[in-house]
Formats: C-alpha cells, sequence, structure tokens
C-alpha cells in the first residue's frame, strides 16, 4: 500500500530530515505601520500637443502636517502541509502555495492577474483601442520558531493603461457611437491632462480634449498612457492556537479586528 503524505512526513520527523510542523490555526496580529511616500507612485505620458499633467507640488505659503496611528489588525488563518518543505497558508477564501525556504524562512506567496483590451473602427477612418494589465503579488515571509511566526506581508502591485485614438475624425454616424460626446473623443485625456483656457484674460486651467474637427496630438494617433506601481509591507507575527484545523477552524473563519477605529 503506498504511504499517505502524512505518514511519510512523520517518517521524515522521526529521522530529523525535516523542517518543524508548521501546521495548524494561528492568530495573526499585523501592524498599521505607515508607508513610505514613494511607496505608491504614478506616471502619465502622451503626445497631446497643447497639454499637460498638472502639478503636484505645494504651495510653499503653506506648511502642512498629518500623523496617523493605528491599531493593529487580527484575524485567523490555517495552516496545512502539502508535502515536505511545501504548505499552504489560509486566511479566509484566500489560499497562499508556500515553501520553506534554504534559510528555514516560509514564503507564502500569490500572483494575480488581469489582462483587458478592446478596440474599435469605424468606416469614416476613426480609430480607438485600449488596453488593461494589473498585477498584484501578495507575500507572507515568515520566520517560524515553535509556536510563533514573525516576518512581513508584501504587497506589490502594478497597473499600466493604455488609449489610442485618431486624432481627427469625421462623420455624423459617429456621434452614437460616441455616447453624446459631440465631436470629442472617448480618450479620458480630460481626467489627466489640463490646458490653458482660451480666454486670454483667464488664469484658469480647462481639461484636455480630443476633438474631431482639430489636431490636438503630435501623431495621427493620440496616445495616454498611466502607470501605477506600489510597494507595501507590514510586520507580522502570530501565535499557533490550540484550536483543532476542522470545526474549530471553521467557527473562526472571517473573525479579526480590522485596523484603526
Amino acid at each position: 500500500m503506498k504511504p499517505t503524505t502524512t505518514a511519510v512526513l512523520l517518517a521524515l520527523f522521526s529521522t530529523g530530515c525535516a523542517p518543524e510542523l508548521i501546521d495548524g490555526v494561528w492568530q495573526f496580529s499585523m501592524q498599521a505601520t505607515d508607508q513610505a511616500d514613494d511607496a505608491c507612485t504614478e506616471s502619465v505620458s502622451h503626445n497631446f500637443s497643447f497639454g499637460w499633467v498638472p502639478s503636484s507640488e505645494e504651495d510653499p505659503d503653506w506648511s502642512e502636517t498629518a500623523e496617523e496611528s493605528l491599531s493593529d489588525q487580527v484575524f485567523y488563518g490555517l495552516i496545512t502541509s502539502t508535502g515536505l518543505d511545501a504548505a499552504t497558508l489560509i486566511i479566509g477564501t484566500e489560499a497562499y502555495p508556500g515553501v520553506h525556504e534554504s534559510d528555514g524562512s516560509w514564503t507564502f506567496t500569490w500572483v494575480s492577474m488581469t489582462t483587458s483590451a478592446d478596440d474599435a473602427t469605424h468606416a469614416s477612418g476613426y480609430q480607438w483601442d485600449s488596453t488593461l494589465d494589473q498585477t498584484r503579488e501578495v507575500t507572507f515571509q515568515l520566520q517560524h520558531d515553535g509556536d510563533v511566526l514573525n516576518g512581513t506581508e508584501i504587497n506589490v502591485s502594478a497597473s499600466t493603461q493604455n488609449w489610442s485614438e485618431s486624432d481627427s475624425w469625421s462623420g455624423d454616424d459617429l456621434l452614437g457611437y460616441l455616447s453624446g460626446n459631440g465631436y470629442r473623443g472617448q480618450i479620458p485625456s480630460f481626467n489627466y491632462l489640463v490646458t490653458d483656457d482660451d480666454d486670454p484674460k483667464s488664469t484658469t486651467l480647462v481639461p484636455v480634449y480630443n476633438e474631431a474637427d482639430s489636431f490636438d496630438c503630435d501623431d495621427e494617433q493620440c496616445m495616454l498612457n498611466r502607470i501605477i506601481n506600489c510597494d507595501e509591507s507590514w510586520p507580522i507575527d502570530a501565535v499557533r492556537t490550540t484550536l483543532s484545523t476542522g470545526e474549530d477552524y471553521e467557527g473562526v473563519v472571517g473573525a479579526g479586528q480590522q485596523s484603526g477605529y
């Protein structure tokens, strides 16, 4: 009869060839620490001829400070071995496959990804397309010492969105397709770019649009690109409870406390 995974693990432990069992129901506590100012970055690029990304510089005449302190977040997690030097961390309905590293630590991680694209063309020559690529990697790096875990939760995310649209076009039948925008295009330059008002007496900056009857960009296609990258981390520790991995754990799934008030 083929030996079970449990039997193999027990045999390995009895001979001192395997790491200490990490299995069990754990109570986690995560410190809600402030992130660095550059933990998340955003950049916008484009080829609009008369638009720019508004400055985010602060008014030098003002001096402002803001501080925030939050209580820890508390939650329960189940860790179960899946093989030699392998285990899975389950938090709520999310599972993170893990490996036992050569330095004795454990790394549990999962990468989620979404990629989407849409495009449209019109007989008048109008072209439109947009793409979106998003990834998010959640990692728990944990040191295991008996009934205690300590380490870091790391969240790394990236989002890249691209838009492309004809600089100019004609055709009244396009009006319905463009959802009542008249001769303004779909590219969302108005959300990210500004320009001077046509009124020379005005000092107000106005949103930038791609107009059908004017040349607004440096090429035949107007281009807009937005990239957001985040790299955040929080200290985390856990203690192994005496709860069973069956009915007891089911009773605490989703239980805990959110950070802050």
